[in-house]
């Protein structure tokens, strides 16, 4: 058993050099290292904790190397970050040659797949901006998608967490609870929503009154 880190690309028999080290060659370009695609290898990280699996494939740049391990019931593929592992142990050699994959293939679902495309597509659809809303419904879409998630339109009215509908003219008296009253949880929600409402309705009241003021003509009597 030899223990390494890298394998020098740049020899025939693969010698062994340190990771984590910035060696160069002769010519004063960095070695580049490898993994023989097929070997066996175990690799020790800073935890420490071990993993052991066959070479898939290796990245020099990102330093990321993908194994095969098979110690469980099924096969999986294991991503190792090699700035996190202190030692690695060949257990045996590779041939280079591409690795076939012999675990389970994914499953996959048409229906289910076209059923998440219809749900992405009408969320999206719900959160589009409503061309028939009043300014202050936008404002109001705007300032609740900005903290919460789960904020769409339901007509003119703006449907928050499922708990909540803020209907016009979009304050916090036209803030209504849906879904089970005893539901502490919602009841927290609308909380919130009522305060984002408020903050919102003070913001625009006080811009409105400056511009009022700044638009109002100036007295034309002198001072003395």
């Amino acid at each position: 058993m030899r223990v390494m880190t890298a394998f020098d690309a740049t020899t025939s028999g693969g010698s062994l050099v340190d990771c984590n080290s910035n060696q160069t060659d002769s010519a004063g370009t960095d070695i580049i290292s490898v993994f023989p695609v097929g070997s066996t290898v175990k690799c020790t990280t800073r935890i420490p904790t071990t993993i052991t699996g066959e070479v898939i494939c290796y990245d020099n740049q990102a330093r990321m190397l993908v194994l095969r391990d098979t110690s469980g019931p099924k096969a999986m593929l294991r991503f190792v970050n090699l700035a996190l592992v202190e030692e690695v142990d060949s257990l045996s050699e590779g041939s280079n040659e591409a690795v076939d994959y012999e675990g389970d293939s994914l499953p996959f679902d048409q229906a289910q797949v076209q059923e998440r495309l219809r749900r992405a597509v009408a969320r999206k659809k719900a959160s589009l901006m409503q061309a028939n809303v009043s300014l202050e419904g936008q404002q109001c879409f705007i300032a609740l998608r900005k903290t919460l998630e789960d904020v769409k339109w339901d007509g003119d009215c703006i449907s928050v967490l499922g708990c909540a509908l803020v209907r016009p003219p979009y304050t916090t008296d036209s803030i209504e609870r849906v879904g089970d009253p005893t539901n502490n949880a919602g009841s927290q929600a609308v909380d919130h929503i009522r305060k984002i409402v408020r903050f919102l309705s003070k913001n625009c009241a006080f811009a409105q009154g400056r511009a009022s003021s700044d638009d109002a003509p100036a007295d034309p009597t002198p001072s003395h």
